[in-house]
């Protein structure tokens, strides 16, 4: 059953990303478009919502769609890079009923987070983001794509967001060409090991929500739990989060594309009323086609 969706509101962009998977086009989907989306997959049993793609408050329709699908009942995550975020937008997002806010950040060093951002001064906006949406009781997270070049500072990423008191950390390997990245030899053993800090530490997993998205991690998740270093709820938790969502999830871009994962570019359908009804007719799919 789909009951996530990631939408796209806009391929806008303040940054240039150097690990950014997302193929921009032209906007297209219109304010009532959007609100026809958030109504039928409603209907349809979603009610977990991403703000996903470009920088979604470069989005006109950020604010009204925040609100109106808080009145439908989504649970609604916006994934940002922080630079926008003022007390304005912030007193905004807890009015129109925002649940969490996401913030980028790709590096504990100033320097090398602003370089891989492509913008000066990124870093220090995304932790001035953070104080001011904890300071406004919204709740706030850290994402991070964990790439060959700050594989090193995982850990030390997940410490700073224990400084900021915050309660969540994303982990996302990063993408490209439709596969999971592949790690420089000399990184393969280091990855695993943090993952596996960070999944059997109970120092970690006590005291900050960890999620990590790589489905290559499931047969090691085996492996930790045989050899009783996981307990079943450990165990169970992680496993339900790295498989693959391609059955359950609905992804629809800011040019109307709509696919099953945002994380791959698979053969794509235009959004109608007709089609998006058909997509959720066929939520039972025959075959997956999964990110590993």
């Amino acid at each position: 059953m789909i009951n996530v969706m990631h939408l796209g509101l806009t391929y806008q962009c303040n940054m240039k990303c150097k690990h950014c998977y997302v193929q921009k086009s032209k906007d297209i989907l219109t304010l009532d478009d959007f609100k026809k989306i958030l109504e039928i997959s409603a209907k349809n049993g979603v009610f977990v919502l991403y703000y996903t793609f470009g920088e979604p408050l470069l989005s006109p329709y950020i604010f009204d769609l925040i609100e109106f699908s808080h009145k439908l009942g989504y649970v609604q995550t916006l994934m940002t890079n922080g630079y926008l975020i003022n007390e304005r937008i912030a007193k905004q997002l807890k009015l129109n009923g925002i649940n969490n806010v996401y913030i980028s950040i790709d590096s504990i060093f100033p320097k090398k987070h602003d370089e891989n951002r492509g913008l000066n001064g990124a870093f220090e906006k995304a932790i001035k983001a953070i104080k001011i949406l904890s300071n406004n009781n919204i709740s706030v997270g850290i994402s991070t794509t964990i790439r060959n070049e700050n594989l090193d500072e995982i850990l030390e990423i997940v410490n700073l967001a224990l400084t900021l008191n915050i309660k969540c950390i994303s982990l996302l390997r990063k993408r490209e060409d439709n596969n999971l990245n592949v790690f420089k030899k000399e990184n393969e053993k280091k990855y695993l090991e943090i993952m596996h800090t960070l999944i059997v530490n109970e120092e970690f997993y006590n005291n900050i929500g960890i999620h990590i998205h790589d489905p290559t991690l499931l047969s090691y998740l085996d492996y930790w739990y045989k050899n009783n270093e996981l307990d079943f709820y450990q165990y169970d938790k992680f496993y339900q989060m790295n498989k693959c969502h391609y059955n359950s999830t609905i992804s629809i871009e800011p040019n109307g594309n709509m696919k099953n994962c945002n994380l791959i570019n698979e053969k794509k359908a235009k959004y109608s009323v007709d089609n998006i009804n058909k997509i959720f007719k066929e939520k039972n799919n025959e075959h997956t086609f999964c990110c590993t």
